[in-house]
This record gives C-alpha cells, sequence and structure tokens, in this order.
C-alpha cells in the first residue's frame, strides 16, 4: 500500500507540512506496512510559500517588511533549488491574518510590505517569481507595492501621493522608470483562485471590502480610488482595461501585477502549487490519496485545493480521501468527488479545544484511516 498526503493548511491550527506529517503519522501507525509520502500543498494563500519550501527544499528568505498597518512583520519566502525560480505569498507581508480584528481598515491596510519582499526576490537574481494573493487586508490596488519596488505614483504638481486608497484619488502620473532593470524580463505567475475584477459589483471595493473592514458607506469611495488608478493606469498605456479576471485579487493587486509586468500570467493558485511541487510525477504508484482543508463547506467544490487534488486524482483512477477540520457543509456532491470523507473532530468542543487539539486529532484519524486501509483489527 502506498498512500501520498497532500494536504492543505488547517487555518489557525496547523500549516501544510504539519497536517500532512500527522496524518502520516497515524497512517504509519494503523498501517505499518504502508509506504506514506508527504506532499504539503496550498491555494496561493497564507502558507504558500511554506508548503512549496517544505515540498521542494527551497531556500529559505526571510526578510523583515512592512506589515498592512506599518508594524514591521517578518516574512518567509523561499528560492526553488534551480535558483531561478522564488515563491512568496502577500499574506506573509499584508495579509488579514497579521492584523487584530479591531484593526481591519482598507483605508489604512498596505501593500508595502509584499513589495519589499518581491524587490529582495528580485535582488536575489531569480527570473520567476510565483506570488500567492490569497489572504490579503488590502484594497489599495497595488499601490503600496508598486512604491515599494520603484514605480513613482505622482499627482498633478508631481508630488508622491499619500499612501492608501485615497491617495489613489489624486494620482495623475505614474513613472516606471525605476522597474526597467526588472520590468519587461521577469516572468510572473500570480496564484489565485479569484476570478473578480478590479471594478463594479463583482470587484474588489464591493466583495472584498467588506472582509477587510469596510463598511456599506465606505464601498462607493474604495471604488473611486480603484477607478481613479484604473484610468491613469490605461491613459498611460500599462493595460487596456480592468476586466480581466483576478484584477481585483488582493484588493487590485492581481490589477497592478498584470499591468505593470508583461509577463505575467493569473493561474489557479492550487494547480501551481501542485505543479511547482512535482504532485503529478508523486502520483506514479500511489495508491491512494489524502487530502485535507481546515473546513469543507460549498466552496470546497468550486475549485479549492482539495478538489483540484481529487479531479487529478480521478483522471488517474486514483482513489482520494478528504480529511477536514470541519465538515460544515455535508455536500451530497462530496462522496461522488471523494470515496470517503472525514472529519478530524473528537466531538462536542469549544473552537479553541478544537484548533488546540488539531495534531493529535489528525493523527487519531489518520490512525483510523490506516487500519482500515491496512484492513487491520483493533
Amino acid at each position: 500500500m502506498r498512500i501520498l498526503v497532500a494536504c492543505d493548511s488547517f487555518k489557525n491550527a496547523l500549516d501544510a507540512p504539519a497536517v500532512c506529517h500527522a496524518l502520516a503519522e497515524g497512517l504509519k501507525a494503523g498501517c505499518p506496512q504502508a509506504v506514506v509520502k508527504e506532499l504539503p500543498l496550498a491555494d496561493g494563500g497564507e502558507g504558500t510559500a511554506d508548503a512549496l519550501i517544505a515540498a521542494t527544499g527551497a531556500r529559505i528568505v526571510s526578510r523583515t517588511v512592512t506589515g498592512p498597518r506599518g508594524r514591521p512583520v517578518t516574512a518567509r519566502a523561499g528560492i526553488l533549488p534551480d535558483g531561478r525560480i522564488a515563491v512568496m505569498d502577500m499574506a506573509s507581508c499584508s495579509g488579514i491574518q497579521l492584523l487584530e480584528k479591531g484593526e481591519l481598515d482598507p483605508f489604512c491596510a498596505s501593500t508595502r510590505g509584499a513589495g519589499e519582499l518581491f524587490l529582495s526576490l528580485v535582488r536575489e537574481g531569480v527570473g520567476h517569481i510565483i506570488i500567492g494573493l490569497g489572504g490579503s487586508a488590502t484594497v489599495d490596488g497595488g499601490s503600496g507595492f508598486l512604491s515599494a519596488i520603484g514605480a513613482s505614483l505622482r499627482d498633478s504638481s508631481g508630488a508622491e501621493i499619500a499612501e492608501g486608497p485615497r491617495g489613489l484619488l489624486a494620482l495623475n502620473s505614474i513613472d516606471i522608470s525605476g522597474l526597467a532593470g526588472f520590468r519587461s524580463a521577469l516572468r510572473v505567475s500570480i496564484a489565485s483562485d479569484v476570478t473578480n475584477p478590479l471594478l463594479g459589483s463583482t470587484g474588489a471595493a464591493a466583495v472584498f471590502g467588506p472582509q477587510k473592514g469596510a463598511r456599506p458607506e465606505d464601498i462607493p469611495e474604495l471604488e473611486r480610488c480603484l477607478e481613479s488608478l484604473a484610468a491613469i493606469v490605461v491613459k498611460h498605456g500599462l493595460a487596456k482595461d480592468c476586466a480581466v479576471p483576478g484584477d481585483g485579487a488582493a484588493g487590485g493587486l492581481g490589477f497592478a501585477l498584470r499591468a505593470f509586468f508583461p509577463a505575467a500570467a493569473v493561474e489557479s493558485g492550487a494547480a501551481l502549487v501542485m505543479r511547482t511541487a512535482g504532485f503529478h510525477e508523486m502520483l506514479d504508484g500511489i495508491d491512494v490519496v489524502i487530502t485535507g482543508e481546515g473546513k469543507t463547506d460549498s466552496q470546497t467544490t468550486g475549485g479549492k485545493l482539495c478538489s483540484v487534488v481529487a479531479e487529478e486524482c480521478a483522471s488517474r483512477g486514483i482513489p482520494v480521501i478528504l480529511v477536514s477540520g470541519a465538515l460544515e457543509d455535508r455536500d451530497e456532491s462530496l462522496p461522488g468527488t471523494y470515496c470517503a470523507v472525514f472529519s478530524i473532530a473528537q466531538g462536542p468542543c469549544s473552537l479553541e479545544e478544537a484548533i488546540g487539539d488539531t495534531a493529535k486529532n489528525c493523527r487519531r484519524t489518520g490512525r483510523s484511516i490506516g487500519r482500515l486501509l491496512g484492513l487491520q483489527p483493533r
């Protein structure tokens, strides 16, 4: 029996490498004769860099950057063994998880730190950067990011605009000469499962603003800020429009990356991470795959990591077992996607207790699955 454990993180509880390891320990205890391989994965959000670092043996790059509200934070990225490709997730620099609930305010949150980490990777000499856009705290159109990497955003008097979305209302011109040394040659892969455009009823302000602290009355102002950015970018010929799917990712950072880097492309975060981690190659000879996520709900079957794993395995006739921290929505389609679905929950408990026991519960669930797969009696 050869088993591949390929899981996402369990948010706020365990990162993907730890989830995979705990499940693998349980599987080996329940089915000692099994050969168990671990492959941590992600879908472009928080933990994407750590998952790929663990999966590929990438060299860790740790930098102190500006957090979403100006406080310094330590962010990690990875440079893959070939030295040409780097991976980062903007959430580690500008993510919502870095703020307390009372600090959420899209008018004050900036993507500057993500730009600082990005520029440090450019200076490492890589030619290709994979950047995950999930989990941001920002709706600044990527303006903080652009300033950090060397673009100059100016008002009608030639002065730099104020940082944050409201500064975009005064935007009159953009000077990209500071990016000349790397802009045209650098390949940027945007890992995101968001298909929202920059503007409109399905855009960055309307859809994601409320998640980042925007009140209903704030949405029109945020929209005007992003409209101002889009108008100047189009005027300068950097982009033809702002209606491309994915432009609204990370509060408009998707649009900024596409507009300012000619070789940028949006890809499914899950598919991109799986390909980079070598998932498809690792399926050779595998009898069953265990995948997992922190919460299974109606979004799981809509392109989330576990569903992408299941689809790929189905095309090769490999059964997949889903392990979840919480089965919120027992969708009737799940049994058709997975041969079995397990919750690691032991029984009624508080959220704090469940989070604290995640590793233990993963090991216990893995042991039970191992016994079943190995037909081992208790």
